[in-house]
């Protein structure tokens, strides 16, 4: 019990400290909780000080016994919160750049990313990636995904959530979120085996459909009519919410797809219940943000060694593919919508980030040995640069040949 109260304390410690630096340059917190567990973890505290890392966290029974369960309860957490911010952009007028930047950001990401696993010899890709379709189809999927927790803090720091750009960002965002947890969950599920047939795919994509027509058209009567039974104490919200969020990820669970699946569209439900989600976003974003998360991002750089297992050809592609791909993908998509330039490339900029989702998927595919190490910290580094960059590259964008006229007029004003 010391080894795992010492190892919190030094954890939460290490990711508070590291949150407030990534505060003062503007960037996502996550990324300061990451970096904490690389630091403490066998990348940089290992070599150090053996002895510490191991008495801490690797020969640490209780600690070994309290992180796999953990992660999971923080995961669904998580993906309930990302869930309830499904449901917060304006929709009214988006349907067609929506959709437009929606298949764009995915479509071409995932091109990029088959085409280069089948070239993968070129790279430096192992063999035996190379071979494995279900490796294939999960690097398109997570070349294509986006993080809307760190798309949304982006656009809130900007001042740009409620303007056209972060409108349009943020349903675009939604869209792929749903679509890559579903993709994502039929890829696990016919990764799990050798045995697995077509039959049991088109059974698993079936049932996960079907669970995902009914968390969003039918689950939300029923919570209006909870809502309505409520006191009106901001307390009394979360047990509806939470009990839910564990039965949807429980039934994910046994439907064969990730518990995590469940609870993101636990979220998604409870983003469409009037007078609920304001008050369950902000209790569950304190739950979850000052306890859960930073323990399960830094637990993520504890996992590997990314001093050892960091292959600069690897990370340098995934990286491009990642930039390439979502970037021009979006950003095309948004000006053949009619969106002007700066603003459609300030679209693909900010579905670039990946953050929270990237290191959530390349930890399931790690923990379930989809992929190595070697992929785990190149989409480890491909999500901690994109969210890092989104900010200031859409500062730079959108202070590019800005009209002489407006800013004369402007001077005049405020004169």
């Amino acid at each position: 019990m010391l080894q795992l109260l010492v190892a919190l304390t030094v954890l939460l410690s290490a990711s508070l400290l590291l949150e407030k630096f990534f505060e003062r340059l503007h960037q996502p917190v996550i990324l300061g909780q990451l970096l904490a567990g690389i630091v403490l973890g066998p990348s940089l505290l290992g070599k150090l000080s053996p002895i510490t890392y191991d008495w801490m966290f690797k020969s640490s029974d209780i600690w070994n016994g309290f992180l796999p369960g953990f992660n999971t309860l923080a995961g669904i957490f998580l993906l309930l919160f990302a869930g309830l911010k499904v449901g917060m952009p304006n929709w009214d007028g988006l349907g067609k750049p929506t959709l437009a930047v929606s298949v764009g950001g995915m479509v071409l990401p995932a091109l990029l990313g088959c085409i280069a696993v089948f070239f993968g010899d070129t790279w430096g890709l192992p063999a035996r990636y190379q071979d494995s379709w279900a490796f294939m189809a999960f690097f398109a999927l997570a070349l294509s995904i986006s993080a809307l927790p760190v798309i949304a803090k982006t656009l809130m720091e900007l001042h740009l959530l409620r303007t056209k750009i972060g409108s349009i960002t943020m349903a675009s965002a939604s869209v792929n979120d749903v679509l890559g947890w579903v993709l994502f969950s039929v890829v696990l599920a016919a990764a799990k085996g050798n045995e697995v047939s077509y039959i049991d795919v088109l059974q698993t994509l079936s049932f996960t459909l079907i669970f995902a027509v009914v968390m969003v058209r039918l689950v939300p009567i029923v919570f209006n009519r909870l809502s309505r039974q409520d006191t009106g104490h901001d307390t009394v919200h979360l047990y509806p919410i939470i009990i839910s969020t564990l039965l949807a990820a429980a039934v994910t669970d046994w439907i064969g797809v990730h518990a995590f699946f469940g609870a993101f569209f636990a979220g998604v439900a409870w983003s469409r219940v009037h007078g609920t989600s304001d008050i369950a976003f902000k209790r569950t974003k304190d739950i979850v943000f000052s306890f859960f998360a930073p323990i399960f991002f830094a637990s993520l750089g504890l996992k590997a060694d990314f001093t050892s297992n960091f292959d600069f050809s690897i990370v340098a592609m995934t990286l491009a593919l990642a930039c390439a791909g979502k970037i021009i993908g979006c950003g095309l998509a948004a000006l053949a919508t009619g969106v002007n330039y700066r603003k459609a490339w300030s679209i693909g900029f900010c579905m670039n980030a990946r953050g929270a989702m990237e290191m959530i998927f390349g930890a399931i595919a790690y923990e379930t040995g989809l992929i190595g190490a070697e992929i785990y910290v190149a989409l480890m580094a491909m999500a901690f640069i994109t969210s890092a960059m989104a900010g200031p590259a859409i500062t730079t964008i959108l202070m590019i040949n800005r009209p002489v006229k407006e800013v004369v007029v402007r001077n005049r004003v405020v004169g």
